[in-house]
């Protein structure tokens, strides 16, 4: 079972929830779909920063790791 905790609220641009969460005291931040319609929509963008993680982040260039992904209430999230 999860123990993940909501802190606050993040302004984004796509419409979904963007929020700051914390697990057994490390914080990320999740997004979560803003429709069951845009969850495949949320998942190319999952993609896509997984690929750019693997194929192009270096020194210079970096981007977070994605932690986990999944569904809440039929929304598609990740963290």
């Amino acid at each position: 079972m999860e123990n993940i905790k909501f802190i606050s609220n993040l302004k984004g641009f796509s419409g979904c929830h963007v929020g700051i969460y914390s697990e057994d005291g490390i914080n990320f931040i999740r997004k979560i779909s803003k429709s069951a319609e845009y969850n495949s929509r949320l998942d190319i963008q999952m993609n896509k920063q997984k690929y750019f993680l693997e194929k192009i982040a270096n020194i210079k260039i970096t981007t977070p790791k994605i932690l986990r992904s999944g569904y809440l209430n039929g929304l598609n999230f990740f963290d």
